[in-house]
């Protein structure tokens, strides 16, 4: 998204592709780096080893720890 020397590949891209690169530039939305420790969407989408599982079930308040 911040990298303007990407600009020239984005020519043939839709236009409802552009909404997050639009928005980004009005500021009406904030895009920040995440490293890949920290994807906890991958909970959704990946196989992960039970640690990990763990780690991102519990950093999305699914398992309680105290109880």
């Amino acid at each position: 998204m911040k990298n303007p020397v990407q600009q020239s590949h984005t020519k043939h891209i839709e236009v409802r592709h552009r909404f997050m690169w639009d928005n980004e530039e009005k500021t009406h939305v904030i895009l920040e780096f995440v490293s890949t420790n920290y994807q906890l969407g991958d909970i959704f989408t990946k196989p992960l080893r039970g640690d990990r599982f763990n780690f991102i079930y519990q950093e999305l308040s699914m398992l309680n720890l105290d109880a």
